[in-house]
């Protein structure tokens, strides 16, 4: 999935590795901190440390680096006319037990490191100069079986919405195919987040809105298009459901992966807000216990390996 309002927020963080009780407050000095671009993963740059111990110990699961330790990371950001949007913050990863802090004040966290997740930090953010500190702990318990790395080793983006706007991993795409494989029907589910008595144009919750689904096939071109309105009402979530038919379509293969492109916007008195594109394909499988797993027909064997984000010695950052 592909959302056009987010962007990358990787260039320019300070890091530090140690702890500071007061690393997290707007008017400390971190003049003294390494510069970094994410994504990082600090441990693969420190020293070897046998240690003494053989086996399945956390020490040689991580390569023989010392993998324990709190960090910080800092960067400041400007917005404009913060008051009409809403701001969030996205991880890919952060490991682990962050402590997300905007502008001195905690605004959320996860334990788990290897998760994704976001941070409405709409309450926290203020015109102009803003600050976020990023608090990492991967000293408080044993770590993993195979090397994990450390820090904020996944993309972090800055996504920056109108009050009204699609819900982030908030389209669902379905598909089901004809017997006779010459039509598809394609269901689109869209969430809304809506929130505010009005929207930055100044329209009221109660004016018409609409989603907008437009099928892009495998060449570029437009293969369906729908329009939806939904009310702009009390409800701060909002479900639109779209059903398109495709006529002849072209069908998904492992050895030809044609994709369809489903681009979802909102548009409110005239105005078109940023597409969220999710790609997908239309194919007919099935997985029966005498006869394996058939797609569009023909048997296809699944091949392949359970693979850790284990990167050995080249790191976890990516």
């Amino acid at each position: 999935m592909k959302d056009f309002s987010s962007v990358l927020f990787n260039n320019d963080w300070k890091f530090l590795l140690g702890d500071n009780k007061n690393a997290h407050s707007v008017n400390f000095n971190d003049r003294t901190w390494k510069r970094v671009d994410l994504p990082h993963d600090w441990v693969i740059g420190r020293p070897f440390n046998r240690g003494k111990e053989g086996g399945y110990t956390a020490q040689n699961m991580q390569g023989f680096f010392a993998w324990e330790g709190i960090c910080w990371y800092r960067k400041e950001f400007t917005l404009m006319q913060a008051h009409a949007k809403t701001v969030y913050i996205r991880f890919g990863g952060a490991y682990r037990n962050s402590k997300v802090f905007v502008n001195g004040k905690e605004a959320g966290g996860r334990a788990c490191g290897y998760s994704s997740f976001e941070i409405d930090i709409s309450a926290f953010v203020i015109e102009g100069k803003n600050l976020i500190a990023v608090r990492l702990d991967n000293g408080c318990e044993a770590t993993d079986r195979w090397y994990s790395g450390s820090g904020l080793f996944r993309n972090v983006f800055l996504k920056v919405v109108p009050k009204t706007h699609i819900k982030t991993w908030g389209v669902h795409v379905k598909t089901k195919l004809s017997a006779d494989k010459k039509q598809a029907e394609i269901t689109v589910s869209t969430t809304i987040i809506n929130r505010g008595s009005t929207n930055e144009s100044g329209v009221e919750n109660g004016a018409e809105s609409a989603v907008c689904l437009r099928i892009l096939a495998p060449d570029g071109k437009v293969a369906a298009e729908s329009s939806v309105p939904f009310s702009r009402d009390d409800m701060e979530e909002i479900a639109v459901k779209q059903i398109v038919s495709i006529k002849n379509p072209l069908l998904w293969s492992d050895e030809r992966p044609r994709l369809y492109r489903a681009l979802v916007y909102l548009e409110t008195d005239g105005k078109k807000g940023e597409p969220v594109e999710t790609g997908f394909g239309i194919r007919a499988m099935e997985i029966a216990y005498n006869s394996g797993m058939t797609v569009n027909g023909r048997k296809v064997k699944l091949k392949g390996v359970c693979l850790h984000h284990d990167a050995g010695i080249t790191g976890s950052a990516y």
